[in-house]
């Protein structure tokens, strides 16, 4: 199983994931921007249907954000409105609003952004 995961692009232009094929004194970065960085790449549609074996060694063109718009399709966050009370406050708490829901799509961070 694989202990430091990453998604990228392969040479073909292939999304694959992957373990990175690096020690722990080097820098992902500097190997990435040199054009020297390699994974070994995983078999699997997203990140919790991998395959438990790694393949072959691939060469990586591009690192990309881990998850993708379809693993994340809600966010849930609470708003505190501390100025002032709301109609909606739970009585004896200082919450204002409850649950807001977000769009994951333009929320989620991803390493190219």
């Amino acid at each position: 199983m694989w202990s430091r995961l990453v998604r990228f692009e392969d040479d073909d232009q292939l999304v694959q994931y992957g373990e990175p094929d690096i020690s722990a004194d080097d820098d992902i970065l500097e190997l990435l921007n040199d054009g020297k960085l390699y994974a070994h790449s995983y078999k699997g549609k997203d990140i919790f249907s991998l395959s438990p074996s790694p393949g072959p060694r691939l060469h990586v063109k591009t690192l990309l954000g881990l998850l993708e718009e379809s693993d994340v399709p809600l966010l849930r966050c609470i708003a505190i409105n501390y100025k002032a009370p709301s109609e909606f406050s739970i009585s004896g708490g200082a919450f204002s609003e409850l649950f807001r829901y977000m769009d994951a799509n333009w929320t989620q961070l991803l390493h190219e952004a």
